[in-house]
Formats: structure tokens, C-alpha cells, sequence
């Protein structure tokens, strides 16, 4: 019954989520997850590509430190971190990826934003300030 309560909460989530804002989308997170004082997501997701293979997530902290993140690529890497960065390796070339950021307290977990990077291209950029004679 319990998996059945939480696929009916994902269901209507992600229904929600395809139809709001996400001013919406937030106060649908919030009014389903109880939120202890403090206690809430990374913040500030940011995702650049670092090298061609490589990804840097960094993030905010939330007012409370939680005891770890975890770094979610889907299907590709899940890394618990205890920092507010991690760099992800081991990617390809010019791909981009879909990273969330997840607080973890004793007893809770607050997902952050849903956000994209994009590993750097092989192709060196096109020269500045070039003159053909």
C-alpha cells in the first residue's frame, strides 16, 4: 500500500509539475514534503562543463548543513558528497546531462532543482582577431 501511496504522490507531482510554473511547481514540493526549520535543498544549482568528459556542480547550501548530498546523473552516477561541489568525470564529448543536487538529514531529503550542463566541445574555438594577407 505504501508503494501505491507513493506512486499516486509521484503521479500527481509530476502532473503538476508539467502544468505549473515553477513558483507553482515549488509550493507543490513544499506543501507534500514536510520541512523541518532550516532544513531544505541546495540552492543555486549551477552545472558547467569543466573539460570535454567532465561536469562541475556546484550549490548553495541550505540554512541547516545537511549531513551529506548526493550528486544524481540519472542512470549514470549517483555520488554521495560532503562538500558543495562535486566535479563528474568519465563523461563524453559535447553531451549534455540532467544533474539534480539532494539534501539528506537524519530523517529528511530535499531534492534541489532539476538542472542541465553540458560537457565541452573537442573542436578548439574559432581564433580572435585573425587577418589573411
Amino acid at each position: 500500500m505504501l508503494c501505491l501511496s507513493v506512486l499516486l504522490l509521484d503521479v500527481l507531482l509530476l502532473t503538476a509539475a508539467t502544468q505549473d510554473s515553477e513558483e507553482q511547481q515549488k509550493e507543490h514540493i513544499e506543501r507534500y514534503f514536510l520541512r523541518v526549520d532550516g532544513e531544505g535543498p541546495p540552492e543555486n544549482v549551477t552545472v558547467i562543463g569543466a573539460s570535454t568528459t567532465s561536469l562541475l556542480v556546484s550549490w548553495d547550501p541550505p540554512p541547516v548543513t545537511p549531513q551529506y548530498y548526493e550528486v544524481d546523473i540519472f542512470n549514470i552516477v549517483s555520488e554521495v558528497v560532503y562538500d558543495t561541489s562535486y566535479v563528474v568525470d568519465g563523461l563524453q564529448v559535447c553531451t549534455s546531462y540532467i544533474v539534480t543536487v539532494t539534501s539528506y538529514y537524519r530523517d529528511n531529503q530535499y531534492p534541489g532543482p532539476i538542472t542541465q550542463g553540458t560537457t565541452q566541445s573537442s573542436v578548439p574555438p574559432q581564433p580572435q582577431n585573425c587577418k589573411i594577407i
